[in-house]
């Protein structure tokens, strides 16, 4: 085997070499080269390495969150095994909520997949939780009875319970479905950290199940800014309507900051449209910037995090307002794409693009199936064009399917356009 590192890279890229050539990359190129790898040959490099935890470790926490995705909880255990405490909070804050609401097989999921580690690791892990999470997960799965001020009063000592590790604090199961890992939790504490055993119990006894849900989303809400996941009213304005006929690009991009990380997504990019050809040539800023407004939508849309095919609808939604706005602002002119990518926010250009859907919708809904004469495949274009984020029947593409997608070019809204036309003119 050839020992030239720009061979190996192809090689590797490509799957025709083991995990053994990946192994002789420096930390960084490992980490550069794993996102142009499948699901599946990144677990093999990652756990096939010399260096396997540090590895793992060094991946950042929305990587190590999109590739346990992919691959599932279940298939991931050795992964998680190895993560650190933070890239398991990570994927809890983004996992096991759905707004505001805590989803408890979510979390479930995921301590299941923390038990089956090694003790040191899996408390590790479980004591880098919050602890007003645990809590409230736990109010919903025991009920506690006993505690260090009952001890040695034997009036007060407790019935019939079901399960003790101490002979001090005793519980009692109420969900049959999670009581092996809710047993296996405790009991590991009570053997290995008697202190977080004590507060967990005693959180159980005490606290109001409304008050640890907003202390949980408050804290979830601030480790999640931290990766550019705004605050949902924050997030809402992505989405605001703009007059497009008075819109005009600005050069005003604060682009002094460093670039913030870039992530791992699972986003599918657009074969050859202006978009794609823009961000190519423009600067590691914006290509940040991308990142964070498909952050933005996520919120903003309320979409499920465990819901892989809604967040990949969701971000090709916001390709595609963003591409419909450049071809607005400079037709196919690739120089200019990249200026005003790089000198106007995001944000607003995918304002834009959303406006010049929206425009398209209200035409629709002036459409009353009482003025046309009325067929399959013009109710299925009229019930696109007239959804909340209007999508392209695409009964008008070539291929005629019977299904949506999301606007990708002006074409598609010209086309829509003349049909709504011809429509009205009937």
């Amino acid at each position: 085997m050839s020992h030239d590192p720009i061979q190996h890279l192809a090689l590797i890229a490509a799957g025709k070499v083991s995990t053994a050539a990946f192994s002789l990359l420096p930390l960084e190129q490992k980490l550069a080269e794993l996102n142009k790898m499948t699901a599946k040959r990144r677990r093999d490099a990652l756990l096939g390495d010399p260096q396997t935890q540090e590895l793992i470790r060094s991946v950042p926490a929305p990587d190590f969150f999109w590739l346990v995705k992919e691959l599932g909880v279940v298939d991931s255990s050795e992964l998680i095994e190895l993560a650190s405490p933070e890239q398991i909070t990570f994927c809890l804050d983004l996992d096991v909520w759905e707004k505001w609401t805590p989803l408890p097989n979510r979390f479930f999921d995921w301590l299941q997949a923390v038990l089956e580690g090694a003790p040191a690791k899996k408390l590790a892990s479980i004591q880098g939780m919050d602890q007003e999470l645990l809590v409230l997960f736990l109010k919903q799965e025991i009920e506690v009875s006993g505690g260090l001020e009952l001890m040695g009063n034997e009036d007060e000592q407790p019935g019939s319970w079901e399960r003790t590790f101490d002979n001090i604090y005793y519980f009692n199961f109420l969900n049959k479905e999670h009581a092996e890992q809710v047993g296996q939790l405790l009991e590991l504490l009570c053997t290995y950290d008697q202190q977080l055993f004590v507060g967990l119990l005693e959180g159980v006894k005490a606290e109001l199940t409304s008050d640890l849900e907003e202390v949980c989303y408050h804290f979830r809400s601030g480790r999640l800014a931290d990766y550019s996941f705004p605050e949902l009213t924050e997030a809402l304005g992505v989405f605001s309507c703009i007059d497009p006929d008075s819109f005009v690009p600005s050069k005003g991009k604060d682009i002094s900051c460093p670039p913030v990380e870039c992530h791992f997504m699972p986003v599918p990019v657009s074969a050859d449209d202006l978009l794609t050809r823009a961000l190519s040539q423009a600067s590691l800023t914006t290509q940040a910037e991308l990142k964070m407004l498909f952050n933005c939508a996520l919120v903003a849309e309320g979409a499920p995090f465990a819901d892989s095919d809604d967040i990949i609808a969701i971000c090709r939604r916001v390709r595609g307002y963003l591409n419909l706005a450049l071809e607005q602002l400079c037709g196919h002119d690739l120089q200019r794409a990249v200026e005003i990518l790089d000198g106007e926010y995001l944000r607003r250009l995918c304002q834009l693009g959303y406006s010049l859907v929206l425009r398209l919708r209200r035409q629709g809904e002036s459409v009353t199936k009482e003025a046309i004469k009325v067929n399959r495949a013009t109710e299925r274009a009229l019930e696109g064009i007239v959804q909340v984020h209007p999508r392209f029947y695409r009964g008008l593409d070539e291929d005629h399917a019977d299904g949506y997608r999301e606007f990708r070019t002006l074409a598609d809204l010209r086309l829509l356009t003349e049909f709504l036309a011809s429509l009205n003119n009937s």
